[in-house]
């Protein structure tokens, strides 16, 4: 007979053939800060119905996504990745808390069960690829699982949008870390498999093709500003070298950093239809999609510039 598992037991990962079970009791609760919320802070029951149920997600495009189960598109996967992930950052009751944490832990359980059983990955492709890595870094941080903290060193060919489609180079802007193309840089081969939608922030706007527009507008409009508050609870949780690409951090910098105005204004001296004017606020830089995003990067993004890491040296094998 087959006794039944403790009542803090996650369920196992629905594609992990090892079935490997966690407990809620080794979750390192300490690792989490208790900030002081900033701005209009977002209902939290409304996010603990958004991690409830499975997020089904073994496929691409969103094909076999249960609709009321989870965010469909990748922007989205990466904005209630942002916005769950500072909620648990806040001083907020016990309760509401540990609802909210389990089931964000529960989903990145998922995921990595995915990925360790041989899935390849959600490549960057637009928008589409965002949001899975983050609940699998953050799951691994707070098991204190060295290998679920850092997928990516434990599975170097494992597809993730932020990695595929951020790195170093010197962009037209004068930024030293640019954004890699609506489909990037693919970590499995280690090239540009899509030269039209590769890199090309190294090129003038009055040098762009149609294809380089399109990754710009992908840039501004359905990736860069739902990876902010994932960049800032990973900084918060001295988690940088688990993930183990820097370029997605310091990207991230430079999105909510960077002087936008004139860069804007020489875009559309060449690509006149671009909805990059003054009052298209979405496709401009300094902000992430919820503003409640945005104000704790600005309260608490310049407090934690120097902070050691935990986890693997980005040198380390595991």
């Amino acid at each position: 007979m087959v006794e039944p598992l403790p009542e803090d037991a996650f369920r196992p990962g629905y594609a992990d053939k090892s079935r490997r079970v966690y407990f809620a009791r080794n979750l390192k609760r300490e690792l989490l800060p208790r900030l002081s919320p900033i701005g209009v802070v977002p209902e939290v029951g409304l996010w603990v119905r958004v991690f409830e149920r499975p997020w089904i997600n073994p496929c691409f495009f969103g094909w076999e996504q249960p609709m009321e189960n989870m965010p469909h598109y990748g922007q989205w996967v990466g904005q209630a990745s942002s916005v769950a992930g500072l909620l648990l950052m806040l001083d907020l009751p016990v309760e509401q808390k540990e609802a909210l944490l389990v089931r964000v832990i529960q989903v990145g359980i998922d995921y990595w069960g995915l990925v360790r059983n041989g899935h390849p990955g959600w490549q960057g492709w637009g928008g589409h690829g965002s949001g899975r890595k983050f609940p699998i870094v953050f799951a691994g941080v707070l098991l204190g699982d060295q290998s679920m903290m850092s997928p990516t060193r434990s599975f170097p060919k494992v597809e993730f949008g932020e990695d595929n489609q951020t790195m170093y180079g010197k962009a037209w802007t004068g930024a030293t870390v640019v954004f890699a193309g609506h489909s990037g840089i693919q970590s499995a081969s280690g090239k540009v498999e899509r030269p039209r939608w590769g890199p090309y922030e190294h090129l003038p706007p009055s040098e762009w093709t149609q294809g380089n527009f399109n990754s710009e507008s992908y840039r501004r409009a359905n990736t860069s500003s739902s990876w902010v508050g994932q960049a800032l609870v990973l900084r918060l949780l001295k988690a940088e070298h688990a993930w183990a690409h820097p370029a997605f951090f310091d990207y991230v910098d430079r999105w909510m950093s960077e002087e936008d105005q004139t860069h804007r204004r020489e875009i559309m001296k060449y690509w006149p239809k671009a909805p990059l004017g003054e009052n298209k606020l979405f496709a401009h830089q300094g902000q992430a999609w919820e503003p409640f995003v945005t104000s704790m990067w600005k309260r608490y993004r310049p407090t934690i510039s120097s902070m050691p890491p935990i986890g693997p040296n980005p040198g380390q094998k595991n």
